[in-house]
Order: C-alpha cells, then structure tokens, then sequence
C-alpha cells in the first residue's frame, strides 16, 4: 500500500508511536525485498525459457565436437 500525501492514513503513521512507526518501515523494507525477489524469479524464468529454445534450436542439428566435449566435462548440460 503506498498512501498519498496528504491522506488521512499518512497523518494517522505520522501521529503513530514510535514502535508501530518502526514495524511500518521494517514491513515496508520486506515489501521491498519481495519485490526484487520477485524480479530475479522473472528473469530466472526468461533465461531458463531462452535457454530451453536454444536446445530445441540445437536439436536439429547434429552435436559439435566442442559441445560434446563441454558435455563431457559437465561444463554445458
């Protein structure tokens, strides 16, 4: 939740004590976390998908020397 400037829930964590204005923050700093969590999970995704239709690109060809040779030195899957 991201309140406006000027809304009555800003003036209430303004006015709020100390402790509950800390745990907002700390809550706040893991919404952050999540977010870029979240981000790396997204572009995990894309780079596995990428590397899926490169496979399947490759499999209609025969290996190369090099490629069998990284496979075989569990460099490359």
């Amino acid at each position: 939740m991201h309140p406006t400037s000027g809304s009555p829930y800003t003036a209430s964590m303004a006015n709020a004590p100390v402790e509950l204005q800390q745990s907002w923050q700390a809550l706040e700093q893991f919404r952050q976390f999540l977010d870029g969590l979240e981000a790396q999970v997204c572009r995990a995704e894309e780079a596995q998908q990428l590397v899926r239709e490169c496979q399947a690109l490759e499999a209609g060809r025969p290996p190369r020397k090099r490629d069998r040779l990284l496979r075989m030195l569990g460099l490359r899957v």
